[in-house]
Parts: structure tokens; C-alpha cells; sequence
């Protein structure tokens, strides 16, 4: 039987233990980035979905406020006010009622004329 030759021994390390540690760090940067891309991206159409969103409410806000102030224009009160049969008119002066703040905090209780005589 042949000896064998102890002289010869084979390394472990065949690649060195920094290219190993700078290997890791890449691939882990790497992986970060595609991370935090694809969070950026989502939140993008995220933002995107809102903002389309905050349009349209806007535009309806507007179109809202727009008739609104159409339907508080004299004409339009004068015609809704014959649609429904009211028949309105500005007070005489007799009619006013005037209330004034009391200090003490009382009740208003308006005055006999304007009360049906109570």
C-alpha cells in the first residue's frame, strides 16, 4: 500500500472572504432597490387614483356652487316661489320685529299686537 501524501493538502477558501462580504452587500443593495422601487410605483398610482379622485370631486364641487347660486338669483326664487303657490311679499314696517340682547337672559316674548292679543 501507497502512503498518502500528507504534503498536499487542498484549501477551502477558494474564494476570498472580502469578494464574499462585498458580494452580500451588492446583492442586498440590490434587492433594496427593487424594494423600494415598486413601493415608490404603488404609491404613485396611488397618489395618481387620488388625485383623479380630488378632480372630480372638485368639478361636482363647482357645478354644485354654480347652481346654487343659480337658484338663489331673484328670478329663479320669484319662479320657484309660483311654482309652489307661495305668495310672498316684502314686510310692511308694522311687521318688523325687532329683537334686542337681554342681559339678564330672559325669554323674547313678542308683543301683544304681534302675538294674536295672548
Amino acid at each position: 500500500m501507497l502512503r498518502k501524501n500528507r504534503k498536499r493538502r487542498l484549501h477551502a477558501n477558494v474564494v476570498p472572504v472580502p469578494f464574499i462580504g462585498a458580494a452580500v452587500l451588492i446583492v442586498s443593495m440590490a434587492v433594496a432597490y427593487v424594494w423600494i422601487d415598486t413601493l415608490c410605483g404603488t404609491l404613485g398610482q396611488q397618489i395618481r387614483k387620488l388625485e383623479s379622485k380630488y378632480e372630480a370631486l372638485d368639478g361636482e364641487c363647482r357645478r354644485e356652487q354654480d347652481r346654487w347660486t343659480a337658484m338663489k338669483s331673484p328670478e329663479n326664487i320669484e319662479l320657484a316661489l309660483q311654482r309652489h303657490g307661495l305668495n310672498m311679499a316684502l314686510p310692511r314696517g308694522e311687521q318688523l320685529v325687532r329683537l334686542s340682547r337681554q342681559s339678564q337672559g330672559g325669554d323674547y316674548r313678542p308683543a301683544d299686537r304681534y302675538a294674536g292679543g295672548r
